[in-house]
């Protein structure tokens, strides 16, 4: 295999090289007066030389598998991977370290109105119901790995929308084998204990502003 890919890329250089020269030689500063790049009876004359340049990349594309432009892909280390988590169920976990600000992944799901959410919670089964707007959520039950990011309120991620989609952005530096959580900031009714054991956790997943009236009523209620 690399013997094959030595002797292509050799061949492309060749065919480049070949072309350059007999086009730089026609159009160069000295340019003899009724210099013929390449006679062919058959047609009558000469081939001009953009012409023969682009039949050597014809014939360079079929000759050579490997572009003119040789992009070689670059390995490197999967940036996360979803196992067992301290927190609840399946996590997603760090397998190197991730910069603040990287864009870890996209929350792929179905796009789904209010009231098709409301019935999909209510129905029981399994959904993974993220607010995308004030007309859609997106229900990743079928989508990829990033329905797997749990909740904590000492979370490391942030949800940025951009055009429509949903994304999870480093908000510190992440080390390898850390979790990868969100703030979950639920939007719901009805109070939704967290487990999340962070030294600052607030004991529930619901968002800020709901805690601080569901307090400030409970507070009323007991004078």
């Amino acid at each position: 295999m690399a013997k094959t890919r030595f002797l292509c890329l050799a061949l492309n250089e060749f065919i480049v090289t070949f072309g350059l020269y007999f086009l730089c030689r026609d159009w160069g500063a000295v340019k003899p007066e009724g210099l013929k790049i390449l006679s062919l009876s058959a047609f009558g004359g000469s081939i001009p030389p953009p012409c023969i340049f682009l039949f050597f990349i014809f014939v360079d594309s079929f000759l050579n598998p490997i572009p003119l432009l040789v992009s070689v892909p670059v390995t490197t280390k999967p940036l996360f991977e979803v196992r067992d988590s301290p927190i609840a169920g399946k996590g997603m976990f760090a397998l190197r370290k991730i910069k603040k600000g990287t864009v870890i992944m996209e929350y792929v799901g179905e796009k789904i109105d209010k009231r098709e959410a409301k019935a999909r919670e209510k129905s029981g089964l399994d959904t993974y119901i993220f607010y995308l707007d004030r007309y859609h959520d997106l229900d990743g039950i079928h989508g990829n790995e990033s329905k797997f990011v749990n909740h904590s309120c000492d979370n490391n991620v942030r949800v940025s929308v951009r055009g429509g989609k949903i994304f999870y952005v480093a908000v510190r530096t992440i080390s390898s084998s850390e979790e990868i959580t969100a703030d979950y900031e639920l939007i719901s009714d009805k109070l939704e204990k967290c487990s999340c054991g962070a030294l600052n956790c607030r004991g529930y997943m619901n968002e800020k502003s709901f805690l601080k009236k569901f307090q400030k009523k409970k507070h009323l209620s007991r004078k």
